[in-house]
């Protein structure tokens, strides 16, 4: 062990939270692979879930490493224009998010999927390049979960 995180342990929520990170690292990351983006996000992750106030925090910590894991596995939701036919987004608009896609699939392409309101777009976008995550974590855990499930099992289109 490099460095002990113990204050993780003194939380269920905290421990649940590191617990599916380290869940969707194992299905990301092949055997015997070196992979320096995600091995760097999980443990950004895991010193953050290590921090006395980390419960409050912890699912918003998880949405925003879940997003940048992806990407550093290569399988980032495209958030800013449509898969298809790569028309952008509306600032302000609702979008469907087509996690087999890829990302955000619009309507003129037969948009399917979970609706996602603009400012959480927005939010998403923003946690994908290091920020911090302000919207509805347990949205975007799903989304991400779902991500790592489908590329897991080589399903994404």
């Amino acid at each position: 062990l490099a460095r002990p995180r113990i204050g993780l342990t003194s939380s269920l929520v905290t421990m649940e939270l590191a617990g599916r990170a380290l869940r969707w690292l194992r299905r990301a990351a092949p055997a015997r692979t070196p992979e320096p983006g995600l091995w760097q996000e999980i443990n950004q992750l895991l010193d953050a879930l290590d921090r006395p106030d980390a419960a409050a925090q912890g699912p918003a910590l998880l949405a925003a490493a879940g997003l940048r894991m992806l990407a550093a596995a290569g399988w980032a939701l495209e958030l800013d224009r449509c898969v298809r036919c790569g028309k952008p987004c509306p600032e302000r608009a609702r979008v469907l998010v087509d996690v087999h896609a890829g990302g955000v699939v619009c309507r003129g392409c037969g948009g399917t999927g979970v609706p996602l309101p603009s400012r959480a777009r927005r939010a998403m976008v923003a946690a994908q390049t290091g920020a911090a995550f302000d919207g509805d974590a347990d949205a975007v855990i799903a989304l991400v979960a779902r991500a790592f499930d489908i590329h897991g099992r080589g399903e994404a289109t």
